[in-house]
Formats: structure tokens, sequence, C-alpha cells
């Protein structure tokens, strides 16, 4: 059995399936030496310098996640994953078929990483930088609802600017981030709204009502 496994079957992994994903990628790889990397769909990388290569012989020291992106830390390099729509990470004896394989990282204790991707969208992504602050798309991230500075006043300000329906704003990653179709489901169920109420119309209780939903059913 595959010792980790991200969520996917038509879902993109938010912020509680990475977090999880993070956590088992740093506890099962730790200290794991890469002997090889292979890169089966050549669209899904976006960068070349440093060369993937130089993945070869680093050992893992960590995972990381934000939103909806996770990543290997080795050494001075980080590789970063979106797994998009459909995407897996599987951890096993053998790498995943090239029908469905985006990336896989082989470990010098036998087990081979295999980044996946079902469907026919092919929107998985591949970064490897030496700062994920170089990761184009996390540049305009906005908050996490489970950082310790997003509180109800700054929910409420992220709110008022509007523009969007109230499901359409908690899941607009630039107005906060780590939520996606399915967690804002549960999110609006818990605070009681509808999706398509206007974020810049909700008084202060319904603001307060939904910051102890978005906090609730993401932690």
């Amino acid at each position: 059995q595959p010792a980790v496994r991200a969520a996917g079957g038509g879902v993109v992994p938010e912020l509680p399936e990475l977090d999880v994903l993070a956590e088992n990628l740093a506890a099962r790889l730790a200290g794991a030496r890469v002997a090889a990397v292979r890169v089966v769909s050549v669209a899904a990388l976006k960068t070349f310098d440093p060369p993937i290569d130089t993945l070869v012989g680093q050992a893992v020291t960590g995972a990381g996640r934000r939103a909806k992106y996770v990543w290997l830390e080795l050494g001075d390099l980080r590789l970063v994953m979106h797994l998009s729509l459909g995407g897996r990470l599987v951890l096993g004896p053998k790498p995943a078929s090239r029908k469905v394989a985006v990336l896989t990282v082989d470990f010098d204790d036998g087990r081979v990483l295999s980044m996946t991707e079902g469907g026919t969208q092919r929107r998985a992504a591949v970064w490897l930088v030496d700062d994920v602050e170089k990761v184009p798309p996390l540049a305009g991230l906005g908050p996490e609802p489970l950082d310790p500075g997003f509180t109800t006043e700054r929910l409420a300000a992220i709110l008022a600017e509007g523009g969007h329906t109230l499901k359409g704003m908690l899941t607009d990653q630039r107005a906060m981030a780590g939520v996606g179709n399915a967690w804002s489901d549960d999110v609006l169920h818990r605070a009681r709204m509808s999706p398509f109420a206007r974020p810049e119309r909700l008084d202060p209780a319904e603001v307060e009502r939904l910051h102890t939903a978005l906090v609730g059913v993401l932690t």
C-alpha cells in the first residue's frame, strides 16, 4: 500500500488535504536521497534553472505547503508541485504508468514518488527553485484562513472588496488562499449562508459566523 497518497479523483486538493500530505511527505521521506528524476510531462515543468537533474544526490530535509501548493525540501532546493484537478502523489516500490505520470523521483532506498494526473486537462505543474517565493503563482496569493493574523476584521476587509458572489470570494486565491470548491461548500453550509450572497453586504454578525465556520471547517 502506498505510504503517501493525495486525494484526486476530480477534486483539487485544498488546504487541509495538503497540510496532511506535507506532514506525511516530511515524515516518510526524511533523509531519503534522490537517485534519479524523470520528467514524463515536459509541459508540466515550469523552470529550467536549476536543471531538474540537480536534485540527484540531494536528500529530503522536509516538506511544506502554501495554499494549494506542496513542496519537498532538498537542501537549498524546493521541488514545488501543484496537483491540479485529479492530481496525486503516490509513494511506492515502482513508478506510476507513463499514461498518468507527470514526474517520478527515485530514491536510493528503492522507493519511487510519482506525481500523476488523471483526466484530460493536464494542468499539473512543477517548479524547481531555491526559494518558493520565486514560483510566480505564489506571489499573488491572499492570506490563509488558518494564519494567526486572519482575524474577523481581516475577513471583513476582504469581503468588503466585493466583485464576487460569496462562494466566489471564498475560492478566489487572490482574496484568501487554500480554499476551493469542496471546502467552501462545507463552510457555507456550516455558516448557513447562500453561495450567491453578496459578500460586501454581510453584516458584522454574519462575518463573525463565516469566520467561525471557515476556521472550524478547515481545522
